[in-house]
């Protein structure tokens, strides 16, 4: 189990950002169950766009989720605390040295707290320390502002624009290609 990640100063609920309370959150690696919480933060067709890309219907079903555990490349990490998830990421290895940050998401109550950003920095370090990874690449839709302040907090810097990439409901959506280099790799 990974257990790399500091405590964090976060309120619950979400509509205040003065931290309040302490709350250790740890990353480990994703199990099956999971999945109903994280289905759960889920509350749109839209939002599964943006969160899933197209090969998902909403609602989004823990068995719709079940397909990403059977892909090797796949690798899930949960963020939690002792006793609730928190928030979920995944690493694709596109290649033995390349890859791809992708379906993060945080719980609701933790936006704007700071635990979006643990949660990349723990994937980074995970993909390159753990992984050996050289280079890893995300994609998030131009309008998703916060993500993309985000990722370049960590470092991520914006490489490419796709413009209109996908479609919802005759709306276009341009997504925002992000790289960061590994400083160290092996």
């Amino acid at each position: 189990m990974l257990t790399r990640m500091r405590p964090l100063d976060i309120t619950l609920g979400g509509a205040a950002r003065n931290p309040t309370r302490l709350r250790k959150l740890t990353l480990r690696e994703y199990i099956s169950s999971d999945s109903k919480v994280i289905c759960q933060w889920i509350t749109d067709p839209r939002f599964l766009l943006q969160w899933a890309g197209p090969g998902f219907t909403y609602p989004m079903t823990p068995e719709q989720f079940s397909s990403l555990e059977s892909n090797d490349r796949i690798k899930g990490y949960t963020l939690a605390d002792e006793q609730t998830v928190l928030g979920y990421g995944e690493i694709i290895q596109r290649t033995e040295k390349d890859g791809l940050v992708c379906r993060v998401i945080v719980a609701d109550s933790l936006r704007g707290t700071g635990a979006g950003k643990q949660l990349i920095e723990e994937l980074v370090e995970e993909a390159f320390k753990n992984l050996a990874l050289e280079k890893l690449t995300l994609n998030v839709f131009d309008f998703n502002e916060s993500a993309i302040r985000c990722y370049k907090s960590v470092g991520f810097k914006e490489t490419n624009r796709l413009e209109g990439a996908r479609d919802f409901e005759g709306e276009k959506w341009s997504l925002v290609v992000m790289e960061l280099h590994n400083p160290n790799p092996a």
